[in-house]
């Protein structure tokens, strides 16, 4: 059975293609010819149709990019030749696997599969499962020794297991030997032996640090006035090393006081804020992370002395002070209208939908800083880590061009110059769906996201009102009478998957809505279908939009 798929450089599949196979014995010379024979006789596995042109096979693709087929052939080695002729806007690609029916076929994976490790917490422990086929039937395999590793095809080898009687085996990993935080591969393979076939899987690895900070500076730091401003510099560090990206911010109480960029580990914070008349405040410095590698660690809290600031330069103060106050009294008497109170947190009401709204946009075209909060839709509240990113699509792919996470509070800020009209903004929380709407001008946002389970629950409603009787009802359906008025088993199946999720008190994060997802009617043949049975997102109501 030789089966796999058909997928863009983003993961997308191409659906309802040809894919020519090409299987010819794996020696030298006239040995190198196909058996027609067999091949003849190929036959699907139930995803697509297959035709047979001279001494090659082509497979058609389902809609969700699959292909696969089956063919009798004798146990000896082979090379199976894939190639697709590519289309608008995708090249050609080609694959070769080579086939050795001579030794039994090995399956192995990681059990469960990795995502997302933590270089602060060492060592980190893989666990590995091989399986084997002999006559159709899956059995363990035992006694293999299989090498986990990383790096591009595996050429930093980490560690080596031996499989149990079960097929299954546990090694542990210095994690500091994965290399810095980013994104990396991690695989498992095996060599093969005279008995059993190479095999081999590679899985995408996150790799994540706590960010450190140390701030030598305020150790004894003398009295400063906190007008001219308070240099402070500040250590960024990891396990793995320096950091080389975010910010560090400055607050005294809720009062932002200042903010630097990290560049090589370290980051230079100037504290300015008006005297208070105390002599000691208490500073909080934390980590504002660019991306999710570098995840924020403890705030570093430190005495800061100040003092205040000399009575002569006090005077061009109270000068400049009675000029601007002349200055607005003239201001007000020729425009007797007074201007409307800017609109705050507390006066805004939730949009009750997805969206964003542009507060205020910067007054220099120069000012290329973002600043804004990601609230919940429903409830008005700042959401904690959510994920804010800006991309640029191209043809090798999407580029992430920056990527914050909000704070406890929701908020976030980043800087991003030379936007492009197809650039996307996107935000995406642990248990609030993904939005993406078009980047607009600089300024103070405010972003709104709907709960994962609101979402299906509107996909439900929407998909229920598409279909009309007996699924739509009124005022409005529902999960249980979607699954009450159900006439096929998926229908229903769907219905009590979205109910539950709705209703049963838990939180629904990324992973159980791709599942409930996944049960979505007619899926993959109707993927035109699901799209329109999307809610629509109502354009927002606010100054301007992006």
């Amino acid at each position: 059975m030789l089966q796999g798929a058909l997928r863009d450089d983003v993961g997308e599949p191409i659906g309802k293609q040809p894919v020519t196979v090409r299987i010819t014995h794996d020696g030298q010379g006239d040995d190198t010819k196909a058996p027609l024979d067999a091949l003849r006789l190929a036959k699907s596995c139930g995803l697509s149709s297959i035709t047979i042109a001279q001494d090659t096979l082509q497979v058609e693709t389902d809609p969700g990019g699959r292909f696969c087929l089956r063919v009798a052939l004798a146990k000896e080695r082979y090379k199976a030749e894939l190639a697709w002729k590519g289309a608008s806007f995708l090249e050609a690609a080609k694959l070769t696997v080579p086939i050795d029916l001579g030794r039994r076929p090995l399956y192995v994976a990681f059990d469960p599969t990795p995502r997302v490790l933590s270089l602060d917490r060492t060592p980190a422990r893989f666990s590995v499962l091989a399986e084997s086929q002999e006559n159709g039937a899956t059995q363990a395999a035992s006694g293999l020794k299989l090498v986990v590793a990383t790096g591009k095809g595996g050429s930093v080898p980490l560690a080596t297991v031996t499989t149990d009687a079960r097929g299954r085996g546990s090694v542990d990993v210095d994690a500091t030997k994965l290399g810095p935080p980013g994104a990396h591969e991690l695989s498992l393979s095996f060599a093969g032996d005279p008995d059993t076939g190479p095999a081999s899987v590679v899985v995408p690895l996150e790799v994540r640090a706590k960010v450190k900070l140390t701030a030598p500076s305020l150790e004894g730091a003398s009295s400063r006035n906190p007008e001219d401003g308070i240099p402070i510099d500040v250590t960024v560090d990891t396990v793995a090393g320096p950091v080389p990206e975010g910010a560090v911010e400055a607050r005294v109480g809720d009062l932002v006081v200042g903010a630097g960029k990290v560049e090589n580990g370290r980051a230079n914070v100037v504290v300015t804020f008006a005297e208070s008349g105390r002599r000691e405040l208490e500073v909080r410095l934390r980590y504002l992370q660019q991306s999710p590698y570098y995840e924020p660690g403890p705030e570093v809290v430190a005495s800061l002395p100040v003092s205040g600031p000399s009575p002569l330069t006090r005077v061009p103060l109270a000068v400049a002070g009675a000029l601007v106050l002349g200055w607005l009294v003239l201001g007000r008497r020729r425009t007797p209208r007074s201007r409307p109170r800017a609109e705050t947190r507390d006066d805004r009401k939730p949009m009750l939908h997805a969206g964003l709204e542009v507060l205020e946009t910067r007054a220099s075209a120069k000012d290329a800083t973002y600043t804004g909060i990601v609230e919940d839709a429903h409830e008005g509240n700042g959401i904690a880590r959510v994920r804010v990113w800006v991309t640029r699509g191209s043809f090798v792919g999407e580029e992430i061009r920056v990527s914050v996470v909000t704070d406890d509070d929701g908020r976030f800020a980043f800087s991003l110059e030379g936007t492009l009209s197809s650039d996307a903004l996107s935000a995406e929380g642990p248990f609030h769906a993904k939005l993406t709407t078009k980047v607009p001008a600089p300024g103070d946002l405010r972003i709104t996201l709907v709960t994962r389970k609101r979402k299906l629950l509107e996909r439900l409603v929407a998909w229920a009102k598409q279909r009309g009787a007996p699924y739509d009802a009124r005022p409005e359906p529902t999960p249980g009478h979607v699954k009450r008025a159900a006439r096929e088993d998926d229908v229903a199946t769907w219905a009590r998957a979205v109910e539950e999720a709705a209703f049963a008190g838990q939180e629904v994060d990324e992973r159980a809505e791709i599942e409930i997802d996944a049960l979505f009617p007619g899926r993959d043949a109707n993927a035109e279908a699901r799209r329109s049975a999307e809610p629509k997102q109502e354009v927002p109501k606010g100054p301007k939009l992006g």
